[in-house]
This record gives structure tokens, sequence and C-alpha cells, in this order.
């Protein structure tokens, strides 16, 4: 091989050399690039989750605050019940076995107690205790969505 060829086949070498070099280079920047986005997505999930851990406290302290409004509604329904169940007291039942002489020799009693009823003035059903308003709990706010923003769109 000749000196002009060997010199040939060294510049053919060095070309190679310094076009793979650059593909390197090449190849190194766009991997730069690839983790800076992946550290902005990274950045954007760290906050999505933040306010989904806020938007859940805000769910829970609702959802507390719920609880205690049903059981508040629960307890004044309940007196309600109790109230009109005292103003309202049914009638004791007949007692089993009794016979039709038995019932007809009280039913001059009964009218007695009918007419004294109905002379007495009525009595109105005591009201139920006004229910305490408790203070509504504010709608928890939907946390905003962090819109991502593409500083460079890929290509």
């Amino acid at each position: 091989m000749s000196a002009i060829e060997q010199g040939k086949a060294v510049v053919k070498k060095i070309s190679e050399i310094v076009g793979g070099l650059t593909q390197a280079r090449g190849a190194a920047g766009r991997a730069a690039e690839e983790k800076a986005e992946i550290t902005s997505d990274v950045g954007d999930v760290e906050t999505a989750g933040k306010e989904v851990k806020e938007g859940l406290a805000n769910l829970t302290s609702a959802g507390s605050k719920l609880d205690a409004d049903v059981k508040a509604t629960a307890a004044n329904v309940a007196a309600d019940v109790a109230a009109v169940k005292g103003a309202k007291a049914p009638k004791p039942a007949a007692p089993t076995g009794s016979t039709p002489a038995a019932t007809t020799a009280q039913a001059p009693k009964s009218a007695a107690k009918t007419e004294a009823t109905k002379a007495a003035p009525k009595t109105e059903a005591p009201e139920a205790a006004p229910k305490a308003e408790a203070p509504k709990a504010a709608a928890p706010k939907p946390a905003p969505s962090a819109p991502k923003a593409d500083p460079k769109p890929r290509s």
C-alpha cells in the first residue's frame, strides 16, 4: 500500500470517528432534553399529588361534617317522633278472651269517658324542639388541574 493510500485510509478512519462523535454529541443533547422533560413531568406529578391530598383532606372533613349533620337530624327526628307518640298514645287493645257481654257492660263507662273528653279543652300536641341549624359545610372546591405546557414540541 502506498503512502497516499495509507493517508486516504487514515483520513477516512478519522472522518468516521468524527462522524461517530458528532452522532454521540447529538444523542447526548437529545438525552439531556428528554431528561429535562422527564424532570418537568415528575414535578407536575408531585404537584398534582399534593393537590389530590388536599382534596382528599377537604373531602374527609366534609364527610365528617355530613356525618355529624346526619346524626343531629336523626336525633331531632327521633325527638319529634317521641313527641308525636306522646301526644297521641294508642288506645290499649281489648284483652283477648273477653266476652261480648263484658264489652257491652263497659260501653256506658266508655260513653261517659268520651263525653268528658269532648268537654275538656283539647291541647295541641307539643311542638318539637326547634332544630339548631348547624352551619352548612362549604362544598369542597375541586382541586385545580395543573395544565402541562410543552415547552418544545417533540418531532
